[in-house]
Protein backbone atom coordinates (compact mmCIF):
# COMPACT_ATOMS: atom_id res chain seq x y z
CA UNK A 1 0.00 0.00 0.00
CA UNK A 2 1.70 3.21 -1.03
CA UNK A 3 2.00 6.13 1.82
CA UNK A 4 -0.47 8.91 1.85
CA UNK A 5 0.54 11.71 -0.02
CA UNK A 6 2.63 14.52 2.40
CA UNK A 7 1.14 17.80 2.93
CA UNK A 8 3.54 20.77 1.76
CA UNK A 9 5.12 22.73 4.30
CA UNK A 10 4.71 26.55 4.89
CA UNK A 11 8.18 27.01 3.71
CA UNK A 12 7.58 24.70 0.80
CA UNK A 13 4.65 26.69 -0.65
CA UNK A 14 6.30 30.05 0.42
CA UNK A 15 9.04 28.65 -1.76
CA UNK A 16 6.45 27.71 -4.96
CA UNK A 17 4.77 30.83 -4.78
CA UNK A 18 8.28 32.66 -5.13
CA UNK A 19 9.38 30.93 -7.84
CA UNK A 20 6.20 31.53 -9.54
CA UNK A 21 6.42 34.89 -9.37
CA UNK A 22 9.65 34.86 -10.89
CA UNK A 23 8.32 33.04 -13.68
CA UNK A 24 5.53 35.54 -14.13
CA UNK A 25 7.80 38.39 -13.32
CA UNK A 26 8.46 41.20 -16.53
CA UNK A 27 11.50 40.79 -18.27
CA UNK A 28 12.98 43.87 -19.78
CA UNK A 29 15.97 45.45 -21.47
CA UNK A 30 18.91 45.93 -19.34
CA UNK A 31 19.15 49.37 -19.80
CA UNK A 32 15.14 49.31 -18.68
CA UNK A 33 15.80 48.02 -15.27
CA UNK A 34 14.83 50.76 -12.73
CA UNK A 35 12.81 52.70 -15.32
CA UNK A 36 8.94 52.90 -15.76
CA UNK A 37 6.51 53.02 -18.24
CA UNK A 38 6.02 57.23 -17.38
CA UNK A 39 9.90 57.28 -17.40
CA UNK A 40 10.27 55.69 -20.82
CA UNK A 41 7.42 57.66 -22.10
CA UNK A 42 8.94 60.96 -21.26
CA UNK A 43 12.18 60.24 -23.35
CA UNK A 44 10.24 59.33 -26.27
CA UNK A 45 11.52 55.68 -26.09
CA UNK A 46 9.23 53.52 -28.52
CA UNK A 47 10.91 50.35 -27.82
CA UNK A 48 11.04 50.59 -23.92
CA UNK A 49 7.49 51.61 -24.19
CA UNK A 50 6.59 48.88 -26.44
CA UNK A 51 8.37 46.43 -23.96
CA UNK A 52 6.54 47.48 -20.99
CA UNK A 53 3.43 47.50 -23.05
CA UNK A 54 3.83 43.64 -23.31
CA UNK A 55 3.89 43.11 -19.45
CA UNK A 56 0.73 43.62 -16.78
CA UNK A 57 1.83 47.48 -16.99
CA UNK A 58 -0.70 50.03 -15.86
CA UNK A 59 -0.38 52.26 -18.95
CA UNK A 60 -2.78 55.16 -17.62
CA UNK A 61 -1.13 55.43 -13.94
CA UNK A 62 0.40 58.49 -12.76
CA UNK A 63 4.04 59.91 -12.90
CA UNK A 64 4.25 62.71 -11.66
CA UNK A 65 2.37 65.82 -10.60
CA UNK A 66 4.17 68.09 -13.74
CA UNK A 67 2.98 65.95 -16.67
CA UNK A 68 0.56 63.40 -15.08
CA UNK A 69 0.97 59.95 -16.68
CA UNK A 70 2.71 58.17 -19.92
CA UNK A 71 -0.15 59.40 -22.63
CA UNK A 72 0.32 63.42 -21.33
CA UNK A 73 4.20 63.49 -21.31
CA UNK A 74 4.61 61.95 -24.61
CA UNK A 75 2.32 64.17 -25.72
CA UNK A 76 3.63 66.99 -23.92
CA UNK A 77 7.33 66.26 -26.28
CA UNK A 78 5.54 65.90 -29.17
CA UNK A 79 6.43 62.13 -29.55
CA UNK A 80 4.05 61.45 -31.85
CA UNK A 81 5.32 57.65 -32.58
CA UNK A 82 4.82 56.85 -28.29
CA UNK A 83 1.38 58.85 -28.58
CA UNK A 84 -0.04 56.52 -31.21
CA UNK A 85 0.99 53.22 -29.56
CA UNK A 86 -0.01 54.06 -25.96
CA UNK A 87 -3.63 55.21 -27.78
CA UNK A 88 -3.14 51.53 -29.80
CA UNK A 89 -2.78 49.47 -26.90
CA UNK A 90 -5.71 51.02 -24.60
CA UNK A 91 -4.06 54.36 -23.12
CA UNK A 92 -7.23 56.83 -21.70
CA UNK A 93 -7.00 59.65 -24.31
CA UNK A 94 -9.08 61.84 -21.84
CA UNK A 95 -7.31 60.63 -18.76
CA UNK A 96 -6.66 63.75 -15.80
CA UNK A 97 -3.87 64.35 -13.89
CA UNK A 98 -0.84 67.14 -14.03
CA UNK A 99 0.22 70.34 -14.67
CA UNK A 100 -2.06 70.53 -17.79
CA UNK A 101 -4.70 68.64 -17.19
CA UNK A 102 -4.99 66.17 -20.07
CA UNK A 103 -2.53 64.76 -22.90
CA UNK A 104 -4.71 67.43 -25.47
CA UNK A 105 -4.33 70.66 -23.21
CA UNK A 106 -0.26 69.13 -22.54
CA UNK A 107 0.12 69.06 -26.72
CA UNK A 108 -1.83 72.51 -27.13
CA UNK A 109 0.26 74.26 -25.09
CA UNK A 110 3.70 73.08 -26.76
CA UNK A 111 2.36 73.82 -30.15
CA UNK A 112 2.59 69.88 -31.24
CA UNK A 113 0.05 69.97 -34.25
CA UNK A 114 0.26 66.54 -35.38
CA UNK A 115 0.01 65.08 -31.90
CA UNK A 116 -3.02 67.36 -31.43
CA UNK A 117 -4.52 65.95 -34.17
CA UNK A 118 -4.01 62.69 -33.41
CA UNK A 119 -5.55 62.94 -29.98
CA UNK A 120 -8.77 64.25 -31.70
CA UNK A 121 -9.08 61.55 -34.12
CA UNK A 122 -8.96 59.43 -30.73
CA UNK A 123 -11.77 60.68 -29.30
CA UNK A 124 -10.11 63.50 -26.84
CA UNK A 125 -12.44 66.11 -25.96
CA UNK A 126 -11.87 69.43 -26.86
CA UNK A 127 -13.46 71.18 -23.99
CA UNK A 128 -12.32 69.18 -21.43
CA UNK A 129 -11.64 70.90 -17.94
CA UNK A 130 -8.63 70.73 -15.91
CA UNK A 131 -4.88 71.49 -15.59
CA UNK A 132 -3.26 75.60 -14.90
CA UNK A 133 -5.15 76.46 -18.23
CA UNK A 134 -8.19 75.55 -17.45
CA UNK A 135 -8.98 73.63 -21.74
CA UNK A 136 -6.58 73.36 -24.59
CA UNK A 137 -7.89 75.98 -26.64
CA UNK A 138 -6.77 78.53 -23.49
CA UNK A 139 -3.98 76.91 -23.51
CA UNK A 140 -3.07 77.73 -27.10
CA UNK A 141 -4.28 81.02 -26.74
CA UNK A 142 -1.87 81.83 -23.97
CA UNK A 143 1.20 80.84 -26.20
CA UNK A 144 -0.53 82.28 -29.21
CA UNK A 145 -0.63 79.09 -31.78
CA UNK A 146 -3.08 80.67 -33.99
CA UNK A 147 -3.38 77.19 -36.17
CA UNK A 148 -3.77 75.22 -33.21
CA UNK A 149 -6.20 77.90 -32.04
CA UNK A 150 -8.29 77.31 -35.43
CA UNK A 151 -8.61 73.66 -35.47
CA UNK A 152 -9.76 73.70 -31.76
CA UNK A 153 -12.28 76.02 -33.12
CA UNK A 154 -13.18 73.78 -35.78
CA UNK A 155 -13.24 70.76 -33.48
CA UNK A 156 -16.11 71.93 -31.57
CA UNK A 157 -14.09 73.89 -28.78
CA UNK A 158 -16.46 76.28 -26.53
CA UNK A 159 -14.79 79.56 -27.36
CA UNK A 160 -16.19 81.54 -24.24
CA UNK A 161 -15.37 78.47 -21.59
CA UNK A 162 -14.49 80.27 -18.45
CA UNK A 163 -11.59 78.30 -16.58
CA UNK A 164 -8.32 78.06 -15.86
CA UNK A 165 -5.56 80.87 -14.58
CA UNK A 166 -6.68 83.47 -17.53
CA UNK A 167 -10.26 82.74 -17.24
CA UNK A 168 -11.03 82.36 -20.90
CA UNK A 169 -8.65 81.59 -23.87
CA UNK A 170 -9.93 85.56 -24.77
CA UNK A 171 -7.86 86.83 -21.77
CA UNK A 172 -5.13 84.31 -21.93
CA UNK A 173 -4.43 85.45 -25.67
CA UNK A 174 -4.70 89.12 -24.82
CA UNK A 175 -2.16 88.77 -21.58
CA UNK A 176 0.71 88.57 -24.10
CA UNK A 177 -0.31 90.29 -26.87
CA UNK A 178 -1.61 88.10 -29.12
CA UNK A 179 -3.48 90.06 -31.58
CA UNK A 180 -4.06 87.47 -34.60
CA UNK A 181 -5.16 84.81 -31.67
CA UNK A 182 -7.35 87.90 -30.28
CA UNK A 183 -9.15 88.80 -33.54
CA UNK A 184 -9.34 85.15 -34.41
CA UNK A 185 -11.37 84.46 -31.38
CA UNK A 186 -13.29 87.38 -31.47
CA UNK A 187 -14.40 86.80 -34.65
CA UNK A 188 -15.63 83.19 -33.74
CA UNK A 189 -17.30 85.02 -30.70
CA UNK A 190 -15.39 85.53 -27.89
CA UNK A 191 -16.48 88.34 -25.29
CA UNK A 192 -14.96 89.77 -22.58
CA UNK A 193 -16.10 88.57 -18.87
CA UNK A 194 -15.56 91.23 -16.43
CA UNK A 195 -16.32 88.58 -13.74
CA UNK A 196 -12.65 87.87 -13.73
CA UNK A 197 -9.94 89.68 -12.09
CA UNK A 198 -8.23 92.02 -14.53
CA UNK A 199 -4.34 91.07 -15.76
CA UNK A 200 -2.25 93.54 -17.17
CA UNK A 201 -3.20 93.34 -21.06
CA UNK A 202 -0.59 92.96 -23.75
CA UNK A 203 -4.08 93.86 -25.87
CA UNK A 204 -6.90 96.22 -25.73
CA UNK A 205 -10.40 94.23 -25.05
Amino acid sequence: MEPPPQTPTTSQKHRVRRDADKSNAPSFPSPLIGLSLYKVAARGDIEGVRAFLNTKVDIDAQGDEIYGNPLQVASYEGYEAVVGLLLEKGADVNTQGGHYGNALQAASFKGHEPVVRLLLEKGADVNAQGGHYGNALQAASFMGREALVQLLLEKGADVNVQRGRYGSALEAASHWGHEGVVQLLRENGARRSYEIPRFVFGVDL
